[in-house]
């Protein structure tokens, strides 16, 4: 490397460069800047290295890959089935002009001979862009309007292209899952603006926070690391496009650049790398979308996509078939049909496609002998094309995908340019990038990579198509900790909306904002200060206890109902192991009272199960009739023994409870008005162990008891230290790390069920709703179902003065958009704002809208009825009853699916009661709450169940667990294997907990 005699001692320029599009500066602070001016297609050509110098992985340029799914056969990338010998043609001496929308977003023009093929002007695109994986790539052209065809390159392009001039647009046509497997950085950065387009286009939906993270990597990728001094405000970025152009606010490019501060160093190839590994992540990336419709006349979605088909019922996937599950593809006319194995198919097909299993033999090798087995019954899926031609178009994308890796991308409307206006950008790396020629290497070992001279040309650009156009109602995206935005996942797949007569599926956070613009002037926005929802506090469950048990709105003030048998409560949280917890209890009403801590399978009359212990009294017990001093009770396993002192009404009653981890014991102990009990001794095995948290529990029967968990004084704070010498912890105050949900959390909103977990916010508790602002219309549905029989009912409060609300029931896998589609009914606003003065009462039911009830607004009530013995659905405000809105199906009836509480609601908050509090304007007494549903007639929905199964890690068999015995003064013993030892120890009963077993299996569930 020779230094220019006119430069700074520091510079230093690349051996093959030229100074003026190429310098490597070293700064003070002991890292190497490098300003590049080159165009980005010159720049990835320059990396440019032979195949046997290519890094292995993502990890040689310093980013690892966090996801590598195999969907094919071992090995690389198969190439494409196109004809490899050179197709000729008779030249005709007439040329014409073929304009190319390139992936940049700029037209180039080719000339080419009428009668060459599709081949031919492939080569000249991909000649003229130096690409070397070409099977990547294809072309498309508008046959009819609205709709995208990909051209046939062992076709003559006249035959294809009938209209003048010919214009095509070119694109990625493969995407693939492993961005690893490409040879060449420059197919890389093609698959970067494929991308973009797709998102900028409206066809890849993102959230918020997505398009932020993605559009930090891309400018990074155009930009260069940040320049305090030339990137000032977002003015440097305000021309380029990252999102459709309803959805690019002031606020997401603000976002944008704070995230690009923190990429300094990244080279582009680095940059896109980490663009690749978020974008790929997407539900919808590598989906085309093909509209149909099935024998019931319904307008459903295909989706073709790299691992099968995708079938969705508007936002809602209600099908997906795997390529192995699949067995024949055929179009005759406009009919296209699937032919699949009767393999998990999802109830929804079945009904929307009329299926019916037919016995079928796969091959002529085997027959099928079983004639109820699923794999070898058949099912086909018909549905109805707009034309023949759209029909072949579908048949051949599901061949195409199968044939070539499966991938493929959705056609694109026309694309902004991409090609920015950036004539430098500067990239920072540490000095040791730096070898002994100079050669700066940004993104791979230098000793791999051989640097060819670089002809450097200055970059054409366009001017940008997105003006800078604030908009007055911006994006409210997710906050992040530390200014650091997340990596972002898969979005949920049923998370999109198709406009009616779009050709392709738009984000469901974009859709709606067009359609808010033109609501009515009465149609009142929310103000900067929203409503609070509401958290979740420690509280005797509702959703835990024994039917009947009476309770005040906020769970710490608990009555058995008269003349029963024992009730029993548990908290809604619980603590994990180690720890030193407290809660007290005060006993108001004389009666029978258990006061202690249970696991979450133990049953809920405390103590009689080995589960659980409790400290109380029985005032059933005949053994006080001939105590003189009648005392407390210790309740462990079933066996009542005599403990502390008699629990009178006024009481304080202190619980104790100590897990060492550490030592693997267990102490539980108990205070009566404040002075510690002495020993308790327990008589039976107790099954615990380290993996199992612990809830503040509780059983009465004809009494009545508060609870105090620490948001209050105590009346008697401990005034002891535990074993370990912690200090008593009050459960309110237990850290997050040692907290537990209770399993049983009963009815409430399904966070899996919803059209976005970003744009609608649910509350801790699962009972209030918030539709984040300017987002548009939010639906979602609640947890369980109801079927069989019966008459139930819920309420709902709005709770803001702001937005709309559509509120009712629908079945599991509905459109969420409530009351637009047959399998939804819906009572409140429809979706464009009712009419001139937007307070006008609707009934919304299959896309069809009628006058109904009347207005409602913030603290307005409305209830919910289900009548399942007559099919009857009708709505109440404030407890004014509207009438009968509709009748459910008889076949529905018969059938006895489950039909799920659901709302959607636009810049609004809704709060929902089940009936497990007390209700504003509660029904007559033949409508049940839902909460009280019998367990018969109660579903969970799918989405909840996938959500939260889990498997308890001691999921053990009760075979292995040998009885003991507990000596009554001592420790326990056992004559064959000691395994648990119960011993007395400082005014608790202690206990070691390392070899306790489970009694039972049991399923852990956590939130």
């Amino acid at each position: 490397m020779s230094e220019s005699s006119s430069a700074a001692p520091n510079e230093y320029f690349l051996e093959n460069g030229i100074p003026d599009t190429q310098r490597i500066q070293r700064l003070d602070d002991g890292t190497i800047e490098v300003t590049d001016t080159l165009s980005k297609q010159d720049y990835y050509r320059s990396l440019r290295r032979p195949l046997e110098g290519l890094p292995d992985g993502p990890n040689a340029l310093g980013l690892a890959s966090q996801l590598s799914l195999d969907i094919g056969q071992p090995g690389t990338l198969k190439p494409s089935k196109r004809s490899e010998a050179t197709l000729e043609y008779k030249t005709s001496g007439r040329e014409e002009t073929c304009h190319v929308l390139m992936l940049e977003g700029v037209e180039r023009i080719f000339t080419i001979d009428h009668n060459a093929y599709g081949q031919h002007l492939f080569d000249m695109v991909c000649n003229a862009l130096d690409l070397r994986e070409r099977h990547y790539f294809g072309m498309t052209y508008r046959g009819t309007p609205r709709t995208d065809y990909w051209l046939d390159l062992n076709k003559k392009l006249s035959k294809q292209l009938e209209k003048q001039p010919w214009k095509l647009e070119f694109h990625i046509r493969y995407y693939p899952l492993d961005i690893d497997g490409f040879e060449d950085d420059l197919t890389r950065y093609c698959l970067c603006l494929q991308i973009r387009q797709d998102i900028i286009s409206g066809q890849l939906p993102c959230s918020f926070q997505t398009y932020v993270v993605l559009g930090a990597y891309a400018v990074q990728s155009e930009a260069g690391d940040y320049d305090p001094q030339s990137h000032s405000g977002i003015e440097y970025i305000s021309n380029m496009p990252f999102a459709p152009q309803s959805l690019q606010t002031p606020q997401m490019l603000q976002r944008i650049t704070e995230l690009h501060k923190l990429h300094r160093g990244q080279s582009p190839v680095q940059a896109d790398r980490g663009f690749l590994e978020n974008a790929r992540r997407l539900a919808l990336y590598g989906v085309e979308f093909h509209k149909v419709k099935t024998p019931l006349n319904e307008n459903v979605s295909i989706g073709v996509y790299h691992s099968g088909i995708l079938v969705y019922r508007g936002r809602i996937r209600i099908g997906r078939f795997p390529w192995l599950q699949l067995v024949k593809l055929s179009h005759k006319s406009k009919t296209f049909s699937i032919t699949i194995r009767a393999v998990n198919i999802d109830p929804r097909i079945r009904v929307a496609f009329l299926l019916k299993p037919t016995t079928g033999v796969l091959g002529t090798r085997k027959k099928a002998t079983n004639h109820d087995d699923d794999l070898y019954q058949l099912c086909t899926l018909n549905c109805q094309c707009a034309d023949a031609r759209l029909a072949k178009r579908l048949w051949e994308s599901c061949a195409s995908q199968h044939a070539f890796f499966r991938l493929r991308d959705s056609p694109t409307p026309q694309r902004p340019n991409l090609t920015t206006l950036f004539n430098s950008r500067k990239y920072h790396y540490p000095d040791k990038g730096i070898c002994g020629s100079g050669t700066v290497f940004p993104s791979s070992d230098p000793t791999k990579r051989k640097q060819p001279r670089i002809n450097r040309v200055q970059t054409q650009r366009k001017p940008a198509q997105f003006a800078k156009t604030p908009l007055t109602t911006p994006l409210i995206g997710r906050k992040t900790s530390d200014g650091v935005a997340p990596v972002a996942y898969s979005e949920d797949p049923d998370q999109f909306y198709i406009l009616p007569g779009s050709p392709s599926p738009l984000p469901a956070d974009a859709v709606n904002v067009n359609v808010l613009q033109n609501l009515p002037p009465a149609y009142k926005r929310p103000g900067a200060t929203r409503v609070p929802l509401a958290q979740e506090y420690w509280r005797m469950s509702p959703a835990d206890c024994t039917p009947g048990l009476g309770m005040n709105s906020d769970g710490t003030d608990v009555a058995a109902m008269a003349n029963t048998d024992w009730q029993g409560c548990r908290c809604n949280r619980g603590v994990k192991w180690p720890g030193a917890y407290f809660f007290e209890a005060i006993m108001i009403e004389e009666g029978s009272v258990r006061l202690g801590w249970s696991t979450n399978n133990a049953n809920l009359i405390l103590g009689t199960d080995s589960n659980g212990f409790g400290y109380g009294v029985d005032q059933d017990d005949p053994k006080k009739l001939i105590r003189p001093n009648p005392s407390g009770l210790l309740f462990h396993g079933n066996v009542p023994e005599q403990y502390g002192l008699n629990v009178s009404p006024g009481d304080c009653i202190g619980c104790y409870l100590e897990l060492d981890s550490d030592g693997k014991r267990l102490c539980a102990q108990w205070s009566h008005n404040g002075q510690l009990l002495g020993p308790a001794p327990l008589r039976k095995p107790c099954s615990i162990s380290v993996n199992d948290s612990l809830f503040p529990a509780a059983s009465l029967k004809d009494a009545r008891v508060a609870f105090n968990f620490g948001y209050r004084p105590f009346r008697f704070p401990p005034t002891h230290y535990s074993t370990s010498g912690a200090p008593w912890v009050p459960v309110a105050n237990t850290p997050e790390v040692s907290r537990v949900g209770n399993r049983n959390v009963g009815w409430r909103v399904n966070p899996a069920d919803v059209s976005s977990s970003t744009n609608l916010l649910i509350s801790p508790n699962g009972r209030m709703v918030q539709a984040v602002a300017n987002t548009g219309w939010q639906g979602f549905r609640v947890n369980k179902g109801i079927c069989g029989g019966g008459k139930y009912y819920y309420e709902v409060k709005v709770m803001e003065d702001s937005g709309l609300a559509r509120i009712g029931w629908s079945l599991d896998g509905a459109n969420l958009d409530l009351g637009y589609d047959a399998f939804g009914y819906g009572f409140g606003a429809d979706r464009d704002g009712f009419g001139i003065t937007g307070h006008q009462g609707k009934k919304l039911h299959g896309d069809v809208i009628e006058n109904y009830g009347e207005a409602f607004g913030k603290d307005d009530v409305i209830g919910c009825f289900l009548d399942l013995d007559t099919g009857v659905v009708q709505w109440s405000k404030n407890g004014r009853l509207f009438g009968s809105a509709y009748w459910l199906p008889e076949q529905f009836l018969k059938q006895g699916d489950p039909i799920f509480p659901a709302a959607s609601l636009v810049d609004t908050t809704l709060e929902l009661n089940y009936g497990d509090l007390p209700f504003e304007f509660p029904p007559e007494t033949d409508w049940l709450p839902l909460f009280a549903a019998p367990d018969e007639n109660v579903v969970e929905s799918s989405t909840w169940q996938n959500l939260f199964t889990g498997k308890d890690l001691d999921d053990l068999s009760a075979d292995d667990v040998e009885p003991i015995s507990v000596s009554p003064n001592g420790p326990a013993e056992h004559n064959a294997d000691p395994r648990v030892i119960a011993e007395i120890n400082g005014g608790g009963a202690s206990l070691d907990a390392d070899k306790v077993i489970p009694t039972e299996k049991r399923k852990l569930s956590r939130l």
